[in-house]
């Protein structure tokens, strides 16, 4: 599950359309996601993550200053999502997504999300919907698989996903233990077509799904979120209040 604090800060989206995959890419791309989903606690595990509260800490790298933050990240996949930040324990950002609607509150400040905003956390927000793997095994997806490639010393597998209205997203899997481990796409951060990447580990089971713990987030090759420790909670129901325009 990926971070959300350049979500809510720094967010992209990018329109594309791509043609399907051929028949033998798709079945050989949903092998690759079947053990995934398998290696991460199963389909119905992985179902908890949809309505999900993450509490994380870590840092945000700009040049050579590094800022630590605490976070919770409060889910209702696909259209409910609310971060909530603490940037050097004393300024308080909070930024949410409630449908077609969007707010932000910044040291008490609310002010509504424009449309153009909006589209770019809806597009970081798909994303968190394709970490929980078992969305990819429906119809509604095109996939691919991808050239291997190597992360440290471990060989990752790759799948293309490919969905209307969406940037073509490359998840990668540690070819040993099938779990998540990086997804690269395409990202328009402050009008600006940018590469990004998220990078997991540390991965660490609660209630019976397996998720990592640590995070990275890149743009155009540079560092810049370190999120170093996270816990999971999935409450039986989402908080609406959570979501709703103080």
């Amino acid at each position: 599950m990926r971070t959300i604090l350049t979500a809510a800060l720094t967010c992209g989206y990018l329109l594309a359309t791509t043609a399907p995959a051929p028949a033998g890419d798709r079945e050989d791309a949903l092998a690759i996601i079947d053990q995934a989903v398998k290696a991460h606690g199963g389909a119905d595990a992985l179902a908890k993550v949809r309505t999900a509260v993450r509490a994380g800490e870590g840092v945000i790298l700009q040049d050579e200053t590094k800022t630590p933050f605490t976070d919770e990240l409060t889910l209702n996949l696909p259209d409910q999502w609310r971060d909530s930040v603490v940037i050097d324990k004393k300024t308080r950002f909070a930024i949410a997504v409630n449908g077609d609607k969007g707010w932000q509150a910044v040291s008490g400040t609310v002010t509504e999300v424009g449309p153009a905003r909006l589209k770019e956390l809806r597009e970081e927000i798909y994303i968190l919907g394709l970490e929980t793997l078992a969305l990819l095994q429906k119809a509604g997806f095109d996939l691919a698989p991808v050239p291997e490639i190597k992360i440290g010393d471990r060989t990752a597998v790759g799948v293309k996903v490919s969905s209307k209205g969406h940037a073509d997203a490359k998840l990668y899997f540690d070819g040993e233990t099938h779990l998540l481990v990086k997804i690269e796409r395409t990202a328009l951060e402050a009008g600006l077509r940018l590469d990004k990447e998220y990078l997991f580990g540390d991965h660490k089971l609660f209630d019976g799904v397996k998720l990592p713990t640590r995070q990275m987030e890149f743009l155009q090759g540079k560092k810049v979120m370190e999120l170093t420790s996270a816990s999971y909670k999935f409450p039986s129901k989402p908080d609406e209040a959570a979501f709703t325009k103080p």
